[in-house]
């Protein structure tokens, strides 16, 4: 009886916040749990494991992906103690929760809910981006998540983070020479290729008008590789695409990404969208840089061969935004 009037009276100061939000209804319901015959033994047990088993120095021999939250008001196991996390595991995802205690999943359920299903892959901003996965579909998402580490948008990003971004992805399989998108048509997918390539084809255009549809006048004009994106200007504007995309003659795998899921993936983890947004932007000038580089040199070529130095009937490729 000691005992349980001691619970009661330690509990809450001890594992909430001062301001907890935790209901009434959860907090009898943890009482109860205390009060169970036998809990006090428990409790002593793990007190004394925690005491005796010190991890200190061992953290960052756990290589299994990991997500850490931790109250930042927890007076049973004190917030500078994070520290040691975040210096021995970096690879570690460490969310620190405002008022919030030593049981932040009762206290702030909805932000938990939200960082466990962000580091899931499962944004929350609309009920219709849940997409429940089963063994196939996961070993599936494991696998593009190693291949995001050679692309245009996986660059710096952890194995979390890229697993998370992986289960974003819609997979879609085109045949060689199959049309992937159109001219014309309002889109609002970035394609990311996982593998083969794809082929940029545009139709001329005469006077800055267009000479219409005809599959016979369109030009190639680029090859995009695996790693690269391609479809991001539509994406960001739901605007117009530039030119046809088609796949390789081998056959090309591309992960679809749609602004929609890019959008709630950002919001409910704004650190990976930061770093999404950050390497798209980085992509998207590499190729801007490179387009400029070749108009330089498209503008140099009448001079050099008016001088005798280069042949008349050289030409340049370029790689557009599509």
């Amino acid at each position: 009886q000691t005992f349980v009037g001691l619970t009661d009276r330690l509990m809450r100061p001890v594992s909430f916040a001062n301001r907890t939000s935790i209901m009434e209804s959860d907090y009898e319901k943890l009482r109860k749990d205390a009060r169970r015959r036998g809990q006090g033994r428990v409790r002593a047990e793990c007190y004394w494991a925690m005491r005796d088993n010190d991890l200190s120095g061992q953290l960052a021999e756990i290589e299994t992906p990991t997500l850490v939250i931790w109250g930042a008001e927890d007076n049973t196991v004190p917030l500078r103690d994070a520290g040691v996390v975040a210096d021995e595991w970096p690879q570690a995802d460490l969310r620190i929760i405002p008022n919030a205690g030593h049981w932040p999943h009762f206290e702030t359920p909805e932000i938990t809910r939200r960082y466990v299903a962000a580091y899931l892959g499962l944004p929350l901003a609309s009920d219709e981006l849940y997409k429940p996965v089963g063994d196939d579909e996961l070993a599936q998402i494991n696998e593009i998540a190693q291949f995001l580490v050679h692309s245009d948008v996986g660059q710096g990003l952890s194995l979390p983070e890229r697993t998370r971004l992986a289960a974003q992805c819609d997979v879609r399989v085109f045949e060689p020479g199959e049309v992937i998108a159109r001219a014309s048509e309002v889109s609002d997918e970035l394609f990311i290729i996982q593998t083969g390539f794809v082929e940029v084809w545009k139709e001329p255009e005469e006077d800055g008008k267009r000479n219409g549809r005809d599959p016979h006048n369109l030009i190639h004009v680029a090859n995009l590789r695996a790693g690269q994106i391609t479809g991001e200007l539509a994406m960001w504007d739901k605007g117009e695409r530039s030119a046809d995309l088609r796949a390789g003659r081998e056959g090309a795998v591309l992960l679809v990404l749609t602004r929609r899921r890019l959008r709630a993936l950002v919001d409910d983890d704004p650190e990976l969208g930061s770093h999404f947004l950050w390497n798209m932007s980085t992509a998207m000038s590499r190729r801007i840089r490179f387009i400029q580089w070749q108009l330089d040199k498209a503008q140099e070529r009448p001079r050099l061969t008016r001088a005798g130095r280069m042949p008349d009937n050289s030409s340049a490729v370029m790689v557009p935004t599509v």
